[in-house]
């Protein structure tokens, strides 16, 4: 059994999200996992965000409890995917200290090699400022968000929309993974 681990900004969420994603793939030989490397100010997400997730059919990960990355957890993945370039450094430097080697994955999940993150949705100003500056790239390719006003509903079609991009990078590492010969199945 490979152990591969997502590696995110923090909200705990999102983390699910990930976890939740991969395991629709149904790759029997991966133990899959999350974990958040940073923990921001707003890591919450509102039960209207939750409901809507549940309604793109996300059920629950009985057993699953988010918590930061630790060494601990760094060093026990055989395959660590990073949602971006400062992440994977971090956690290269960590694993050179302990002298361990690990296959570790970049995901550039909507503006390649971006160094942000899922904007945490929670505080909307610091959304509407992330989606802005973080994800321009993926943002400019779906024209219309930009400069709309970002209400709730509107947060909540936006992430959707994220969701569906997020599934697509999972599914393209993971067939990565795979033909490379790294996890048989």
């Amino acid at each position: 059994m490979t152990n591969l681990g997502f590696i995110c900004k923090g909200n705990e969420r999102r983390s699910y999200l990930a976890e939740v994603l991969a395991k629709e793939k149904d790759v029997p030989a991966l133990n899959i996992s999350s974990r958040g490397l940073v923990t921001p100010k707003h890591n919450h997400i509102s039960y209207r965000m939750e409901t809507a997730l549940r309604n793109e059919g996300h059920e629950p990960i009985h057993g699953f409890s988010p918590q930061e990355a630790s060494l601990e957890y760094l060093t026990a993945q055989d395959i660590l995917l990073c949602m971006s370039r400062r992440q994977v450094e971090t956690v290269k430097h960590e694993l050179r200290k302990q002298r361990e080697g690990r296959i570790i994955e970049t995901l550039p999940w909507f503006a390649e090699g971006s160094d942000y993150d899922i904007p945490d949705i929670g505080d909307r100003k610091v959304v509407r400022r992330d989606l802005r500056k973080g994800i321009g790239g993926w943002l400019l390719r779906k024209r219309g968000y930009v400069d709309q006003v970002m209400d709730e509903d509107g947060l909540i079609r936006v992430f959707q929309e994220m969701v569906r991009e997020i599934d697509y990078y999972v599914a393209k590492a993971v067939q990565r993974i795979i033909s490379e010969g790294l996890v048989t199945v």
